[in-house]
C-alpha cells in the first residue's frame, strides 16, 4: 500500500475514462464514486492505494517519484529500414495501453487473399491477439528490472518485449503447459477487459 490520497494521485483523463468504461460495461445507472470505483477494480484496498493501483492509473510524476520511471516504446520500422514511428512515453498503464493500439492501428493494414476463388479481406494483424500479448507484457513485467515495454513493428511481424525473465518456474520449454505464474497479483486481478 501507499500512503497517497486516491482522490488526487490519479491521472484525471485515464480515471475519467476507466470509470465510464467500467460504468458502460456494467449498465451501471450512475458512475459509482471514486473510492468505490478504485475498491472495485482493486486499484486500492481499505480505501489505500495499490502500486498496481497507482500502475494502472496513477499520475505520472507520482508513479515516478513512488514506484520508478517505467517506460513504454513503439516503433515501427519498415523492411526497407526505414523508421515510421518511434515513440517513447512513460505514464500510467491506462495510457500506455490506448497509445499503443493507436499505433497498432495505424500501422496495422488491410490484405486480400485468395482461397479455392473466393476473395478474403482481413487485417493481417490479429487486434485482439495484440491487445493480449501486451497485456501479458504489462502484467508479467518486472517492474524491478531496468528497460521499458517495447512493441517493433516491421511490416508484416510484430514483437513485444517486456523486461524480466520466466518467472514461477517457467521457461521457454515448458511455457505451453505450465500453470499460470503471476509475478504482480494485483495488476492481475485488474479487470482488463475495461481496456
Amino acid at each position: 500500500m501507499l500512503d497517497l490520497d486516491p482522490s488526487n494521485s490519479l491521472d484525471t483523463e485515464a480515471f475519467r475514462e476507466a470509470c465510464d468504461d467500467f460504468s458502460t460495461r456494467r449498465h451501471l445507472p450512475e458512475h459509482p464514486d471514486t473510492l468505490s470505483f478504485l475498491e472495485a477494480i482493486g486499484a486500492t484496498r481499505n480505501g489505500l492505494l495499490t502500486k498496481g493501483g497507482l500502475l494502472f492509473l496513477g499520475a505520472d510524476d507520482l508513479i515516478r517519484r513512488n514506484l520508478g520511471d517505467f517506460e513504454y516504446r513503439f516503433s515501427w520500422k519498415t523492411p526497407t529500414g526505414s523508421l515510421l514511428v518511434n515513440d517513447v512515453w512513460s505514464g500510467c498503464i491506462w495510457n500506455a495501453v490506448k497509445r499503443s493500439r493507436n499505433h497498432f492501428g495505424l500501422c496495422n493494414r488491410i490484405e486480400k487473399f485468395h482461397h479455392r476463388d473466393k476473395e478474403f479481406v482481413v487485417p493481417l494483424l490479429d487486434e485482439i491477439a495484440f491487445h493480449e500479448a501486451y497485456l501479458n507484457a504489462l502484467v508479467h513485467r518486472d517492474y524491478s528490472s531496468e528497460g521499458m515495454i517495447s512493441v517493433n513493428f516491421t511490416g508484416d511481424k510484430i514483437v513485444i518485449t517486456s523486461p524480466g525473465s520466466f518467472y514461477g518456474g517457467v521457461t521457454a520449454e515448458n511455457i505451453a503447459l505450465h500453470e499460470p505464474r503471476h509475478r504482480n497479483k494485483t495488476l492481475a486481478r485488474i479487470p482488463w477487459y475495461t481496456i
